[in-house]
């Protein structure tokens, strides 16, 4: 299927050139990588090269780049990644942009291949809610109150999704936007001031692969491993809720017996959290060797008897889904690197049939770049660490002001925005810095 692009008409010609820019640099990295290999005369040179570059980040850069190369401003690929909800016959959807560049407004902060989301919830009743994204990947504090629809599918269609300038942060727009604070709907004002400030638009259709086309089609699926995690910490946390004061109380005195004794000791709370605290926290592409790990531990401190026996098994099942995922989506990649024919038979999908092959060879590593992130970032804010939840608040506030100020000095006619212009510089330049430092 097809969503529709909104595209601010003062965006279109600074696109252009931003994606100019970030080519040529993108140009160069690659000539000058080449011409490194080129000259290497033993093994630890070679072996130098091979330490700097991340794996999965350079195949990242080398794909997306690849189709920069060739790709018209506003080129778009969408994905649906359907997920569990936190309550039972609650659903979730995390939609991810995938553009070839990232563009900034000075050159320190433009790169190669970019990832943005937002997230849609579904409630028992089939209310659906959604968190855009407001800058440097931090996702709406508050929900945005959509209503009742008859299916997601239904709902996106009659979305218009804009990519916002500098960090390409994806948000929906709607002139009577509402959002949810505790259990009280209020107005948006930032949303609706920024929606009416500035309105001269083009549309663009861009393709979306769905949820269906991801499990069934590509055999990557999300869900089944995303709910035995929300199983997991529903079961951590109905254990952890049974252990009682007097016992935490105890446990509190004992660890610090250990700490002068510095004497390092693993017991079942600290494991129960370890376990949480990976399973949100921390990318999936890493979590099979940390939790292999801790159930090492486990079983080397005796725990198994110490907490329900239904938690190491949920572990299991997690891994398995979790290696099922990672595997599906190595094959993509490995089809990708040695064998693009096949991988374009593999994606004969009809929505983005008509994609150049460079955009379609890049869609493999999309997917392996957002196993690199945690799923508390994916699609579960509620999640987030405390520090994490600080930020997010920051942004919030930074971001939404930035774009509504941004739109403004847009708006003004050209006889006095002119006396605007170092202000607009000075505003973009502090937003981006902060958003990607």
């Amino acid at each position: 299927m097809k969503i529709k692009v909104k595209i601010p008409r003062r965006d279109l010609t600074r696109e252009d050139k931003f994606q100019e820019r970030v080519k040529e640099e993108y140009i160069k990295w690659k000539n000058n990588l080449l011409n490194r290999a080129k000259n290497i005369k033993d093994l630890k040179e070679l072996r130098k090269i091979f330490d700097e570059l991340d794996k999965n980040q350079f195949d990242w850069d080398s794909a997306a780049g690849g189709w920069l190369e060739s790709s018209e401003p506003y080129e778009i690929v969408c994905i649906a990644i359907r997920l569990p909800g936190l309550k039972e016959n609650y659903e979730r959807y995390s939609i991810y942009g995938i553009l070839s560049f990232s563009k900034g407004l000075t050159d320190s902060f433009d790169h190669t291949g970019d990832l943005e989301r937002l997230v849609y919830v579904k409630d028992e009743k089939g209310n659906y809610f959604s968190y855009s994204t407001v800058g440097h990947g931090y996702l709406e504090l508050f929900p945005e109150i959509l209503g009742n629809n008859s299916s997601f599918k239904d709902l996106i269609q009659k979305e218009e999704y804009v990519f916002e300038v500098g960090d390409h942060s994806l948000c929906t727009e709607r002139d009577d936007t509402k959002i949810l604070i505790g259990k009280i709907p209020f107005i948006d004002i930032f949303r609706i001031i920024k929606t009416n400030i500035y309105k001269d638009h083009i549309y663009k259709e861009i393709p979306l692969l769905t949820s269906t086309d991801l499990e069934e089609k590509l055999e990557v699926n999300w869900y089944d491993f995303a709910k035995e995690v929300v199983q997991i910490d529903q079961a951590i946390k109905k254990e952890l809720n049974e252990y009682s004061k007097l016992f935490r109380i105890k446990r509190a005195f004992h660890k610090f017996k250990n700490y002068l004794k510095k004497k390092k000791e693993l017991d079942q709370i600290y494991f129960l959290n370890a376990v949480r605290s990976t399973i949100w926290h921390i990318a999936p592409l890493k979590q099979v060797k940390i939790l292999n790990t801790l159930k090492k531990e486990m079983i080397k401190h005796d725990l198994e008897h110490e907490i329900d026996s239904e938690i190491p098994r949920k572990l299991d099942t997690m891994l398995y889904r979790l290696e099922n995922l990672i595997d599906s989506v190595d094959f993509l990649k490995w089809i990708a690197d040695h064998d693009p024919k096949k991988l374009l038979r593999k994606f004969e999908i009809n929505v983005i049939k008509d994609l150049k092959p460079s955009a379609i060879e890049t869609l493999p590593f999309a997917l392996g770049m957002i196993l690199n992130k945690p799923l508390d970032d994916i699609g579960y804010p509620e999640k987030l660490s405390p520090i994490e939840k600080g930020k997010r608040i920051i942004f919030w506030i930074g971001g939404n002001i930035y774009r509504i100020l941004r739109s403004q000095f847009a708006n003004i006619n050209k006889g006095v925005s002119d006396r605007f212009k170092s202000i607009t510089n000075i505003i973009d330049r502090l937003a981006f810095k902060e958003e990607n430092e």
